[in-house]
């Protein structure tokens, strides 16, 4: 159960904080902001099956402080996306607030990832001490 919870509740939250930050914070626009969650969890899906569930497998067996090697490597991977998309010229307007709306909401499903994700439950068998 908590390897389920820990899968679909950063994905929300990644999801959450995009509509916040995509709406400006403004509350009233219901309309509008399950339009954009639909968009958000699927990437957050996406973004969880192809990256994050093979990158924590394979830290999981190299360290000891697999949390924090997690997030710090999410991040860089987060990070360089948000530069290659800038620099190929992705962000056409507000190229800052562009890549907040891609950086924010990654940042926020690496650690809530991270924090509930349990490292002796692993495919592969368990942890090496």
């Amino acid at each position: 159960m908590r390897s389920i919870v820990a899968l679909f509740l950063p994905i929300l939250a990644g999801a959450l904080v995009y509509c916040l930050l995509a709406l400006g914070g403004l509350t009233g626009r219901s309309v509008e902001s399950s339009l954009l969650m639909l968009p958000a969890v699927l990437i957050g899906i996406m973004l969880v099956a192809f990256v994050f569930l093979p990158l924590w497998s394979v830290l999981v067996h190299r360290t000891r402080r697999i949390r924090m090697a997690f997030v710090a490597v999410a991040a860089a991977i987060l990070l360089a996306i948000c530069a290659a998309l800038s620099a190929l010229g992705a962000f056409k307007s507000g190229g800052v607030e562009s890549a907040a709306l891609l950086l924010v909401p990654g940042l926020v499903l690496a650690t809530t990832f991270g924090m509930l994700m349990d490292p002796r439950r692993i495919r592969g068998g368990e942890k090496r001490p």
